[in-house]
């Protein structure tokens, strides 16, 4: 049986600095050369994603937790095993306690989230989940309702399952499975 849901709200943390944009605007007499587009597609993504790395650190965000940016998107995953135990989509309450610290956040972030699931190609072998599919949709569902408690509008989130169709790691050693296993917060790039 689920314990009952709180209705109370965590604090915004209003006193965390907001992220830096991407790229600063500059005055025409600013003396300071200006980034060429190629340079900007190169740079910008790897500076982006140490920004959220910070802030995840500042966060007390575990090691697990890691940052990419890929097409105008962030994408913050989680390790299923912070989150979940194997084969299950209830939250852990380290899992819990990791969303609680991102949610002010991820309040802050503006656009859509998409909470999304992955697993290993390793077959799921209960009767509550006949596929990877459904685990890794009721895990990102779990995702996604933890968030609305803490207080992210239902109206920016989404959840979708991808079961073991998008691999992070290429082998099956227990260190590509481990991997693969996570759950994904993707948001969008321009903070």
């Amino acid at each position: 049986m689920a314990a009952p849901l709180s209705s109370e709200r965590p604090p915004l943390f209003d006193d965390a600095p907001p992220l830096p944009p991407l790229i600063e605007s500059r005055e025409p007499s600013d003396p300071r050369p200006r980034l060429n587009p190629d340079e900007v597609a190169v740079t910008a993504p790897e500076r982006l994603a140490q920004r959220w790395r910070e802030r995840l650190t500042e966060l007390g965000a575990p090691t697990a937790v890691t940052v990419s940016v890929q097409q105008n998107r962030v994408a913050i995953s989680i390790g299923d095993a912070i989150l979940f135990a194997p084969g299950q989509a209830e939250l852990t309450p380290p899992g819990h306690a990791i969303l609680r610290r991102l949610a002010a956040t991820l309040i802050a972030a503006r656009g859509d989230l998409i909470i999304e699931g992955h697993t290993d190609v390793t077959p799921v072998a209960n009767q509550r989940f006949p596929s990877n599919w459904e685990l890794s949709g009721a895990r990102a569902s779990s995702v996604v309702r933890r968030l609305i408690d803490l207080g992210v509008p239902a109206t920016r989130l989404s959840a979708v399952g991808f079961a073991d169709t998008r691999p992070l790691g290429p082998g099956g050693d227990p260190a590509s499975l481990a991997r693969n296993r996570r759950v994904a917060i993707s948001l969008q790039a321009d903070e």
